[in-house]
């Protein structure tokens, strides 16, 4: 191998030859390379209506980022493709607030008062907030925040609509008064950002006087803090030793409800494979406001009241929040005459915690009579009642577990059930109704890997009672702004560097100039006339950073129709011109994902039958298998199989699928399994991790607790797509005999039970990545023993979420970077290099074997030999008392 070009230019995106000349693009242009030479342009004329630049009315229906309520649920606000919209519950059209293309506006919230709605807008080149009229006409109040490229979220609107409080991607809380425009940083941020657990529910009090905001602290758990708005003082709320989040005023006044776990400690750092062990246990608080006042769960007594104790119950029940008695105010005028009311004054809300000790703040929380289960998004309704979501299931790989949404009065101390498979909830502020997003049912199992998430639909209900199906459906299919691709590509271009800026882990880009480098690829951007060619750009400018893990989606880019195709899970030979099943796939035990079309139960289809028609259509070789196929999974269809003659032809009844990759990926794990089983005579477990998220965690535990009666272990992480640090494993892996145990029946057992006690060996590749690079770095450096294979990828700066592009396309930012104990970065660009190099040669791997897995059973079994697993030395049996010879 010999160099032929030292390239000084920008990156070479692509490399083709005919065998002679060789021909890449560097920038958006073409160059031919004879070796020896120089590059020479290659000069490329294409002309084109260019339909993709031209402005136009574009429907945003499947682009909604957020959706929000109005103070009284007669309309929803919209974050859709970068602008902000309203659309009616019933009655009424959509209206676009901000047209503005080519302006980003972000996390709209509608003001308590229903006047206005605010947002964040990119208009001025850093994110402000922006308050609009929200029938969209009128001046639009505008004010900047921080000097700094930040990202906020979540405004949540004070009760009398004067001030908004939000957080940013820096870990800060802030309190913008719309009336002086000051903005203040409340309390201290969060101790840990990255991949902590962080909660940034927050509350105002009914007076608009008090914010009750999260604090992540030094132990990983969050506090609740108390935010005077009139002093300034801070008060923490809750004990450190718990986990304290979603604080809810109640709309009387009275107390604050908050959720709260005393056992999520092991997993607030979602990192770490070892937080998947468990679901932590979360109980609903509730904290009284002013000494003396009675616990909301105080004893229930049926009895007389004085005149005193009616007022005081009576003001329990008082919505003291300005739109709750706006609503009281409403009520009591019907019938009488429509003479103007006065804007209600918010009823103080009486707090008297600020300078005690958080002991004698804990003595006055009680827990609800709620059973512990995992809740969260607490809201709280009308006096007395509150809303909460709880784990009901699993859910759908992939997309979080399912939540049904649970309502509870103090009246009659009962939980109930509203409704299921929901997304998110939002309480109108006077409380009578809920903006309600729940998800469609899951996908069958049968449905192709990887589509699309479920997307959630939107309802305006009652918020006392489940709604019924279709009840108060919001239809957001009419949403359509105004775009202009050009303004919408420069905007974008700034948010991707700004996205950078924001997030990079390094402030110093790797010693990237990134002002330059934006700078000089802008005539670039601004020369484009596609969304594909703003993608090339994004790669171009971004490649400088030089780290894993810095990828995109595509965005608004056309794409063809697909066309689902229809799979047998079956490997196929032409033999005397029919397609004949050489072998069938059949998902192996223990998959319920794994669908096998030929291998369910009564089929017996078996090796050497041919197919000899597809519903009723002869086919024969001539024909490609896949052609009557097409468009047949998930399709009930018939097959005839017999001999190519047509001997001994019989029909059955099949259902294709739409992909075999998890039929193949178990058989392949299945077939090593076997492997190494024969190799080491059922010495040695055979372990395949196919990444280290939640589909390594469930691998791991289903193939290696599986195999504790083997000696040895060969763990195989070829592939690992990465996920989370897979510290669970490493623990596991590195288990060591404490003790053991002679019952009176059955065999000798041993302390830990689950543990292979033998050798391990792992195998990596050079497709294993990101997590995939820790956990053979980790197995290294816990001394668990060689590592086989091929250096791996060199991914450790990881990602967290960052906010999506105008037209729905995303960037990331690598924003957690690795460094060993030794205080040296680690890995990245590197990967983790193996004990024992061994190459996958072709021809070897095409006559079926495996060299790198032959190699690690052939180290573990030299193991086993010097190193055996420990076996038990059962003493005799004693004999009590003991006592000395001769007496």
């Amino acid at each position: 191998m010999a160099q032929v070009y030292a390239n000084t230019g920008s990156e070479i995106r692509s490399l083709a030859t005919d065998g002679r000349t060789l021909i890449f693009d560097r920038l958006g242009e073409l160059f031919l390379l004879e070796p020896g030479g120089q590059p020479q342009p290659v000069s490329v004329t294409v002309a084109g209506d260019m339909p993709d630049v031209r402005p136009r009315i574009l429907n945003v229906a499947g682009e909604v980022q957020k959706v929000a309520v109005s103070p009284t649920g007669l309309r929803a606000v919209v974050e859709a493709h970068g602008e902000i919209l309203t659309a009616p519950a019933k009655n009424g059209p959509v209206r676009n607030v901000t047209n503005t293309p080519g302006v980003m506006e972000r996390e709209p919230a509608w003001s308590p008062d229903g006047q206005s709605i605010a947002y964040f807008s990119d208009e001025s080149g850093r994110y402000a907030l922006h308050v609009a009229p929200q029938a969209g006409e009128g001046a639009i109040r505008k004010f900047p925040l921080v000097a700094e490229p930040a990202y906020f979220f979540e405004p949540l609107w004070s009760p009398d609509s004067k001030k908004l409080a939000f957080y940013d991607n820096r870990l800060r809380t802030y309190v913008l008064d719309l009336v002086t425009g000051r903005l203040t940083t409340v309390g201290e941020p969060h101790v840990f950002g990255g991949f902590a657990n962080v909660s940034n529910n927050m509350a105002w009090s009914p007076d608009s006087r008090w914010l009750v905001y999260p604090r992540g602290q030094k132990n990983h758990l969050t506090s609740l803090m108390l935010w005077s708005a009139e002093r300034g003082t801070i008060t923490q709320l809750t004990d450190p030793m718990g986990d304290a989040r979603d604080p809810a005023f109640d709309r009387s006044g009275t107390h604050l409800y908050f959720l709260a776990s005393n056992n999520a400690g092991p997993t607030v750092y979602g990192l770490d494979m070892t937080s998947n062990l468990y679901t932590p246990t979360t109980s609903i608080y509730a904290l009284t406001l002013k000494a003396g006042a009675l616990s909301p769960v105080a004893p229930q007594v049926d009895d007389e009241k004085s005149p005193a104790e009616a007022k005081a119950a009576a003001d329990a029940e008082t919505d003291a929040t300005p739109a709750g008695q706006a609503g009281d105010v409403k009520a009591a005028a019907k019938g009488r005459s429509k003479a103007a009311t006065k804007p209600v004054a918010a009823k103080p809300t009486e707090i008297d915690l600020v300078g005690l000790p958080l002991a004698e703040i804990t003595r006055r929380t009680v827990a609800l009579p709620i059973p512990a289960r995992a809740y969260s998004e607490l809201s709280a309704g009308k006096p007395g009642v509150i809303y909460f979501l709880e784990q009901v299931g699993d859910g759908e790989p992939g997309a979080g577990p399912d939540l049904a949404l649970n309502r509870f009065t103090l009246e009659d101390r009962k939980v109930e059930k509203l409704a299921d498979r929901v997304s998110s909830y939002e309480l109108t502020a006077d409380g009578e109704k809920m903006l309600l997003a729940t998800l469609p049912p899951p996908r069958p199992l049968t449905a192709p890997p990887g589509g699309p998430p479920r997307k959630p639909s939107w309802s305006i209900v009652p918020a006392n009672a489940p709604p019924k199906a279709g009840d108060g459906a919001l239809a957001l299919d009419g949403l359509e702004v105004r775009v202009d691709p050009k303004a919408e590509w420069a905007q974008m271009y700034r948010e991707v560097w700004r996205i950078q800026r924001a997030y990079f882990y390094d402030p110093g880009f790797h010693g990237l100039d990134i002002d330059a480098e934006e700078k000089r690829l802008e005539p670039y951007a601004a020369g484009v006339l596609s969304r594909a060619d703003l993608n090339y750009v994004f790669q171009e400018g971004l490649t400088g950073l030089s780290v894993g893990h810095l990828r995109g989606t595509f965005g608004a880019v056309p794409s063809a129709r697909r066309v689902p195709g229809g799979l047998l899970g079956a490997d196929y030979v032409v033999r005397d011109g029919r397609w004949c099943i050489s072998k069938v796939l059949t998902g192996g035990a223990w998959s319920p994902d794994a669908i096998a079309p030929l291998a369910q139960p009564g089929l017996n289809v078996r090796a050497g039958e041919c197919i000899l028609a597809i519903d009723g259509r002869p086919l024969t070789a001539a024909v490609d298998i896949q052609l009557p196929l097409e468009g047949t999974a998930g399709r009930v269809i018939t097959l005839k199989l017999g001999q190519p003659n047509g001997a001994g032809a019989r029909d059955v009844t099949v259902v294709p699928v739409a992909s075999e990759y998890r039929l193949r990926h178990l058989d392949w794990i299945e077939t090593n399994q076997r492997r190494v089983d024969e190799l080491s005579g059922g010495r040695l477990a055979y372990v395949y991790l196919p990444d280290t998220g939640q589909g390594g965690f469930t691998s791991f535990n289903r193939y290696y607790f599986a195999q504790m009666d083997r000696q040895g272990a060969v763990i195989d992480e070829r592939f690992n797509g990465g996920g989370q640090m897979a510290d669970y494993i490493i623990e596991v892996l590195g288990r060591r005999l404490q003790s053991w145990w002679q019952p009176r029946y059955g065999a000798i057992e041993r302390t830990p039970a689950h543990a292979i006690l033998g050798p391990k060996v792992m195998i990596a590749n050079e497709v294993s990545g990101s997590g995939g690079d820790a956990l053979p770095w980790m197995f290294k450096q816990n001394k668990l023993g060689p590592l086989v294979g091929k250096r791996t990828w060199g991914g450790l700066v990881g990602i967290g979420g960052t906010p999506v592009l105008m037209d729905g396309g995303t960037v990331t930012s690598p924003s957690v970077a690795f460094f060993n104990p030794q205080g040296q970065w680690d890995v990245e660009n590197f990967g983790v290099a193996p004990d024992y190099v061994v190459e996958q040669d072709p021809k070897a791997v095409a006559a079926g074997r495996d060299p790198q897995l032959e190699a690690a059973v052939a180290l573990a079994m030299e193991a086993l030999k010097t190193t055996p697993a420990p076996q038990p030395n059962r003493p005799p049996y004693p004999v009590y008392p003991l006592k000395p010879k001769g007496q």
